[in-house]
């Protein structure tokens, strides 16, 4: 995959954590499904609906990344460290995104995230084994 759109889909990646709903909107398919922890799993208007209450994320940093591109789609997988402004506590979890172009533009079908337990011992590397 080109080097300038794995940079653009990393960036549309960072500004869905960061953003607002109204970002949201703009980046994700009417048809994108999305499994929270405590929250489940959500698909298109649902998402929107529930970010309105959600806290936003003040900051994020995505580790290991990997991207695999098949026919158009790509899947972004990552460890992300999160940090929202009211707590200011470390969330971290595993994660993984998958992005299609759609009326000329990116946009997310698929995000998925998986808590990572405090405490628990990450490769510093964040090597995936084969």
């Amino acid at each position: 995959m080109l080097e300038a759109i794995e940079q653009t889909l990393w960036n549309e990646e960072r500004t869905l954590w960061t953003s607002g709903v109204d970002s949201f909107a703009e980046r994700i398919t009417p048809f994108c499904l999305m499994a929270f922890p405590g929250a489940g799993i959500l698909k298109g208007k649902e998402i929107l609906e529930g970010l309105k209450e959600a806290p936003r994320w003040t900051s994020v940093k995505m580790l290991g990344k990997r991207v695999s591109e098949h026919h158009g789609a790509a899947v972004l997988a990552y460890r992300a460290q999160a940090v929202r402004a009211r707590t200011a506590e470390l969330y971290e979890c595993w994660c993984t995104s998958c992005w299609v172009v759609r009326r000329g533009r990116w946009q997310m079908i698929q995000h998925q995230r998986t808590p990572i337990d405090p405490g628990t011992e990450v490769d510093p590397e964040d090597t995936l084994v084969a």
